[in-house]
């Protein structure tokens, strides 16, 4: 049997890593079987660079499929409570809001942007296209790409296409948050948890594998596209904004939609 000294400090940290970009761009919640297999492949990658074999009949031992599982929930959670941070810190565009709905993170507000699931839509219109917000791409960049944050990007190097599976699971990380920070009916004492077994589990499925006939009807790959293209923009304007310091100190620069200059160093 194939496997990896886990005393290979610098081995294990690429294996840590790998298994939160499984969690992040592959599934969240996978089961038994998934995981192991996740964890069986990992460990033929690591392997591979020291044994020649094209077609080895290979199973991860249990101490890997083990740590697979352990680190699971621990990477979960990290992203879940910076999730949690990014967006009760968010300020919605006054302009995009109708009048009566503009005082920041009123009960009235975000009554009003979990309704209809506006937080998620174009310019958080009831019409909006689904998933192609602004608020989830800037979470999604503080979260996931943020190359100035603490640790670095917890998804490197970034997709040429966001992942459906991240873009599901940073939605409903938010929807659930939005809901918990107002008492929202949907945050019911059976769906307070965020776990495995709980009613958002469901959601995040019924995205992920189109459950229903409205994500059915979602064009993914034009919501993927969207994503990619301002997560890229947002790299590459931090990345400037970093090379120039000039006026750092004096200037507090809004970057975009609810986010500032401020907000972005975890």
């Amino acid at each position: 049997m194939l496997t990896f000294d886990p005393e290979d400090i610098y081995t294990w940290e690429k294996f840590e890593t790998d298994v939160g970009m499984y969690i992040y761009t592959v599934n969240v919640f996978p089961d038994t079987a998934e995981s192991n297999e996740a964890a069986d492949n990992l460990a033929i990658k690591y392997t591979s660079a020291i044994i020649d074999f094209e077609k080895y009949d290979y199973e991860a031992d249990k101490v890997i499929q083990s740590e697979f599982r352990r680190l699971m929930p621990l990477k979960r959670t990290s992203a879940h409570e910076q999730v949690k941070t990014k967006a009760t810190k968010y300020q919605f565009p006054r302009d995009l809001l109708p009048t009566g709905f503009r005082t920041h993170r009123s009960k009235k507000q975000l009554f009003y942007l979990i309704d209809r699931l506006r937080f998620a839509r174009e310019r958080y219109s009831d019409n909006g296209t689904l998933l192609q917000s602004q608020f989830i791409s800037d979470i999604l960049f503080q979260v996931f790409f943020n190359e100035r944050g603490r640790g670095g990007p917890r998804v490197s190097p970034t997709p040429n296409l966001i992942p459906l599976a991240l873009i599901c699971i940073t939605f409903t990380m938010i929807y659930f948050h939005l809901c918990k920070s107002c008492n929202h009916p949907q945050a019911t004492e059976k769906n307070t948890m965020f776990t495995a077994n709980s009613y958002w589990r469901d959601v995040y499925d019924n995205y992920l594998h189109r459950r229903t006939s409205e994500t059915r009807n979602i064009d993914w790959d034009r919501i993927s596209e969207y994503h990619t293209n301002v997560i890229r923009g947002l790299q590459g304007r931090t990345h400037n904004e970093a090379l120039d310091t000039t006026n750092a100190a004096e200037t507090e620069l809004r970057l975009y939609d609810g986010i500032s200059d401020n907000d972005m160093i975890d």
